[in-house]
């Protein structure tokens, strides 16, 4: 079971599913949500997922039509995101260790040009084709 929180300990979730895969995302929007340059996130189905604390503190902000960002009010933090049968989590709140590797960069046409990406992943421009995600195992 993979556990986490936000910043202040007031927002707690657990997870007790497995995860699917970490992502690192490079749109201008990730990196004002997370300060950074890019958002690690981890990407799993909605079964399983819990809050079990401070579910009132969670607030949302759509940040593009249609698509709400969560966070907690007391702290700020970027808090997992359920939309349907999918979740995203950002990866800095996980309490657990998880045992996921990152797969891809995706919306790395965004990133800053002083982020000089080192490791080998794939990296698109926007979202991988539909094809990158047929395979067994991304990694």
């Amino acid at each position: 079971m993979l556990k986490g929180s936000c910043l202040c300990g007031s927002i707690k979730y657990a997870l007790n599913g497995p995860p699917l895969f970490l992502s690192y995302c490079h749109c201008s929007l990730c990196q004002k949500a997370s300060g950074s340059v890019m958002l690690a996130a981890l990407h799993t189905g909605s079964s399983g997922f819990q809050w079990i604390g401070g579910e009132q503190y969670l607030n949302a902000y759509e940040s593009t039509p249609g698509i709400e960002r969560f966070f907690c009010a007391r702290c700020g933090s970027n808090m997992p995101v359920v939309r349907g049968a999918h979740i995203t989590i950002p990866a800095g709140t996980l309490d657990t260790k998880v045992g996921v590797k990152p797969v891809v960069h995706v919306y790395c046409a965004s990133k800053p040009a002083w982020d000089e990406l080192s490791d080998t992943l794939p990296r698109f421009a926007g979202l991988p084709p539909e094809s990158f995600w047929s395979k067994p195992n991304p990694e």
